[in-house]
């Protein structure tokens, strides 16, 4: 009779861990982050580098101020009409190739989930004798569609871009 007693007591505990698991917050499997693709176009010697979203859950707003070492490289155009995930632009992609930065502030009406683009930046290759050159990523976010705003980037805190 004891062995059914314990039998019991393992599962009155048991059975409400195993709920309780089932129905968790998963906040913290909501993930997103930036990624760079490029090409580059040798004959007039322009890397074409677009700034993408990867996200697990419906985001719906990011931002970003991104450094670039401008002597090695020089912004001669942004892209962002066309093909991004953004159709709202609080601030929408600028530049300095003085101080080496580009920064954006944007969102979408309706939420996104998966890869999408944001926007092409367009560098033009200053120093020829390198082959990589890093694209640092600061006071980012993105942002997601739950209500509250809750930034769920994972990591973007800089990606190469390579020159040759």
């Amino acid at each position: 009779m004891k062995k059914i007693t314990i039998s019991n007591n393992i599962l009155f505990l048991a059975i409400p861990f195993m709920f309780g698991l089932l129905f968790c917050n998963i906040a913290n499997a909501e993930s997103a982050n930036f990624y760079l693709n490029q090409s580059i176009n040798e004959k007039k010697g322009i890397i074409e580098v677009s700034l993408n979203v990867n996200s697990s859950s419906i985001v719906n707003a990011g931002q970003s101020t991104i450094n670039f070492n401008n002597k090695d490289l020089e912004i001669v155009g942004i892209e962002y009409y066309n093909n991004s995930i953004f159709n709202l632009w609080m601030k929408s992609p600028r530049y300095s190739n003085s101080k080496g930065y580009i920064y954006f502030a944007g969102g979408s009406t309706d939420g996104f989930v998966g890869k999408g683009e944001l926007f092409t930046m367009k560098f033009k290759i200053k120093n020829q004798e390198i082959k990589t050159t890093e694209l640092v990523f600061n006071k980012s976010l993105i942002l997601a569609a739950d209500g509250k705003g809750t930034n769920i980037l994972s990591d973007s805190n800089k990606e190469n871009i390579y020159l040759n």
